[in-house]
């Protein structure tokens, strides 16, 4: 199976909800359109040099007056299956028929083609420069409101996401790396910057955020889920890595880990049909 077939059958997985539920996936795509979204060129002052603009739409590449416009974009993170993927690379957007990979080095983000269509390659050749990140300056995370709409307990219907909360709420960040310990030496569960949930859930009369992340390309195995008490600034929750039983971070009470384990159970049988 060549590259390029191998990466539409797993963005159609993606797409086919294995990963996600379709709110949450849906929520997720938004998540990254705003972290990486935008426009990249060799020359951001230069309006003939070759830009891409990476869109809700879909992705433009444009270079003179030649331009190339393709729909259907989707963040994807499994772009190299079990295989390590090359420094700096953050995520993939892939389209009907544009594919350029996100990296990142000390002087920002920057894009390559992953792929794409052959009159792509026509746009793109000859200039073998970076494409820059242009909106660097106004790329901001969105600010979540100091009360978040309520969902009925137990949901797990998205109000958020687990950077928005990181970058918004300092009192969040503290406990949860507090309660991480040794394991805040792990980049990907200290930025918890890959979302894969964020709702509400209720035990007893305390209602808590639930927050979850997981390590870009290898979700099913290495993931977090927390549960938030806001009132109090208190954070519970479980880490998951490489199949190993769960490490409770935070010393939760057994109502607490009954709950994260009840969730775990949920997502594992509804995205991966196995329970943990």
């Amino acid at each position: 199976m060549n590259r390029r077939i191998q990466s539409q059958v797993l963005v159609l997985l993606a797409v086919s909800g294995t990963a996600m539920t379709g709110t949450a996936r849906a929520q997720g795509r938004l998540d990254e359109l705003a972290r990486y979204g935008g426009s990249y060129s060799t020359d951001c002052a230069n309006p003939h040099a070759v830009r891409v603009r990476i869109l809700p739409t879909g992705i433009v590449l444009e270079r003179d007056s030649r331009r190339m416009q393709s729909g259907g974009v989707q963040p994807v993170y499994s772009t190299f299956g079990n295989t390590e993927p090359p420094q700096g690379f953050e995520v993939e957007f892939m389209s009907d028929r544009l594919d350029f990979h996100v990296y990142r080095d000390r002087l920002g983000l920057y894009v390559e083609d992953g792929g794409s269509h052959p009159d792509a390659q026509a746009i793109l050749a000859g200039d073998r420069r970076k494409l820059r990140d242009c909106d660097s300056a106004k790329r901001r995370k969105p600010e979540m409101p100091t009360a978040p709409p309520s969902a009925a307990p137990g949901s797990q219907e998205p109000i958020g996401s687990s950077w928005q909360l990181m970058a918004s709420d300092p009192r969040f960040k503290r406990a949860y790396h507090a309660a991480l310990g040794a394991y805040r030496k792990v980049s990907w569960l200290a930025d918890m910057g890959q979302n894969t949930d964020f709702g509400t859930t209720r035990i007893g009369n305390v209602e808590y955020l639930v927050v979850g992340a997981c390590q870009p390309h290898n979700c099913a195995d290495n993931h977090v889920r927390t549960l938030y008490d806001r009132a109090r600034g208190t954070v519970y929750g479980a880490v998951y890595l490489e199949g190993r039983p769960p490490h409770a971070i935070g010393n939760p009470p057994s109502g607490v880990m009954a709950e994260l384990h009840r969730l775990e159970a949920k997502d594992q049988a509804r995205l991966y049909g196995r329970p943990r």
